[in-house]
């Protein structure tokens, strides 16, 4: 049987407070949540972006409609 969720968290708890975590990777979870609650609040407006229709192998789906300079230049 695996370790369920509730005793993962302890042992993550019990390994902050032994200090076995250094602070570097402290601050690297801390932007990666951060950084997904920003994804996660701004998806929706992912929607009203017009992406370009299918036209075969040479095609990728987040291909824009209409490029803009700055997007080709990139």
């Amino acid at each position: 049987m695996g370790p369920t969720s509730q005793g993962v968290i302890v042992k993550l708890l019990s390994m902050l407070s032994n200090r076995v975590i250094k602070a570097p990777l402290l601050w690297c979870l801390l932007a990666c949540l951060m950084l997904t609650a920003i994804v996660w609040l701004l998806g929706q407006r992912l929607s009203g972006i017009e992406l370009a229709p299918d036209q075969g192998a040479s095609w990728y789906y987040w291909k824009l409609a209409h490029p803009t300079t700055a997007g080709r230049s990139a």
